[in-house]
């Protein structure tokens, strides 16, 4: 429910009307809350608009955006986390991804309670968040266009159809353009309120690569990899748990297929993008080397990408890392024998790109 909070009227009813209002009876109260919500939204985004549209309007970005990318839950919440003690940049918030047709507005009104909010563990992964806290901008992004695999996550009967924003390759060219003028629109929303080179993170604008380098050429690109059996387990378990309680209807479906086969989407989307990057901007780690020395790995990120102040930023980096020492990763069970053979076979350029060793079938 948290992700489509900030929707505007009009755009929530015709969400419910393109799926027929076709709702399980378990979630009519997160629709009337949505409902409710939405027309608050549609008030206070009117009043946004008429206080700030024009200031949004001629706002210039100096600095072309740094992109965290990398499959979902292969450590980029982690160096999202880790690289925004670097104050020198500012990033979406979950109140701002969350409300991002109203953030300036209602931000000048509730930025003290933002700040008490204690915040709540995740379900996939137990990393405390709060309102405050760095947050993935396709959240926004569905909620601003209606255009993103995420809406498929709240009607899965339609999640097809969505699921073709994840690389927009197979949508009409109207639509594409579209997308990104909001997707600058919210970039200079951002950049108004904090005047600050941007660090976006969105797994799934790991397939977008040359969509991004149209908005912003000199764009850089931080990636991130895991092992990808530990990319599957810990996939299956966002899925089992955030996804399938934000779906509207009850699927009862299995996700495991869904995993395999969007992971081979956004990374054959990936590496035949990667070349139209120049050198200079791109940069690729390790989750397990960032676990390990998370310290160095930022030290040679700034070193590969040119970014000249990491003695700047070292300590409020190191003072994180010995915060959290205590993390606790989640365990999870084997991977069945036929989901292995499927891994090894769809996602088997990630193995040979990257060094990992495949498990025998």
């Amino acid at each position: 429910m948290d992700s489509i909070i900030g929707i505007l009227f009009n755009d929530w009813i015709l969400l419910l009307k393109k799926h027929n209002f076709k709702i399980h009876p378990r979630s009519w109260i997160k629709v009337l809350f949505i409902t409710f919500r939405s027309l608050i939204n549609s008030r206070d985004h009117k009043k946004e608009r008429e206080r700030f549209e024009a200031v949004i309007q001629k706002t210039p970005i100096n600095d072309d955006p740094v992109f965290i990318i990398g499959h979902w839950r292969s450590g980029t919440t982690f160096l999202h986390y880790l690289l925004s003690q670097d104050k020198h940049f500012a990033y979406t918030n979950v109140f701002e991804g969350r409300n991002p047709h109203t953030f300036l507005y209602n931000q000048l009104l509730l930025e003290k309670r933002l700040q008490r909010y204690k915040g709540q563990k995740r379900v996939m992964d137990n990393i405390t968040v709060r309102l405050t806290s760095p947050a993935e901008d396709e959240f926004a992004m569905a909620i601003i266009t209606l255009k993103s695999p995420l809406i498929g996550w709240l009607f899965p009967q339609s999640r097809a159809f969505y699921d073709r924003y994840i690389t927009f390759d197979n949508i009409p060219q109207n639509e594409l353009d579209a997308w990104k003028e909001k997707y600058l629109y919210f970039i200079r929303k951002l950049t108004f309120k904090y005047n600050k080179q941007l660090l976006l993170k969105s797994p799934l604008n790991t397939a977008r690569i040359r969509h991004l380098l149209d908005i912003f050429p000199k764009a850089k690109f931080i990636h991130i990899h895991r092992n990808p059996y530990d990319v599957f387990r810990s996939s299956v378990k966002l899925f089992e748990t955030a996804v399938r309680n934000s779906e509207l209807i009850n699927t009862n479906s299995n996700y495991e297929e869904y995993i395999i086969a969007h992971y081979k989407e956004i990374y054959d989307a990936y590496f035949k993008d990667l070349s139209s990057i120049d050198d200079i901007n791109i940069c690729d780690v390790s989750f397990e080397s960032l676990e390990k020395d998370g310290l160095s790995v930022l030290q040679y990120i700034y070193q590969t990408l040119g970014i000249n102040r990491f003695d700047q930023i070292k300590n409020d980096v190191k003072k994180y890392l010995d915060d959290n020492a205590n993390y606790k990763k989640n365990t999870y069970k084997p991977i069945d024998a036929a989901f292995v053979k499927k891994i090894n076979e769809n996602w088997e350029r990630s193995f040979l790109e990257w060094g990992y060793k495949r498990e025998p079938e």
